[in-house]
């Protein structure tokens, strides 16, 4: 049976609400699951059951955290129970520039010390 616009619109509707059973969508659509599943990927949607939405609070601490040049991205994941993708991803799109991590100061008196390290 072709798709018309109604069932789409439906399927918009249905498929990313993770409060909605599958069962009860397939119900609504009168068709299997494997066939709505295609349809919604076709149509670029996704079934997530496991989104971590940052909150206002969230990004308010993010944008806190890194400022900090002694915290790497690893460590303010691990505080958020995020991946380091997720973190930098966010710092990214928050517009946020992170300072740069202080690197050793070079002893001027034994230079040639540090030429060969």
């Amino acid at each position: 049976m072709k798709w018309s616009e109604k069932d789409f619109k439906l399927l918009r509707e249905l498929y990313p609400d993770k409060s909605i059973d599958k069962k009860e969508i397939e119900k609504r659509l009168k068709r299997s699951w494997e066939t709505i599943s295609w349809h919604a990927r076709k149509i670029g949607l996704t079934l997530r059951t496991d989104v971590n939405y940052w909150t206002p609070e969230d990004e308010e601490k993010l944008a806190e955290l890194s400022q900090n040049p002694e915290l790497r991205g690893y460590d303010i994941a691990k505080l958020f129970n995020r991946s380091v993708g997720s973190v930098l991803g966010k710092i990214s799109g928050m517009l946020i520039k992170r300072p740069k991590r202080g690197k050793k100061a070079l002893d001027l008196d034994n230079v040639e010390e540090h030429l060969y390290d």
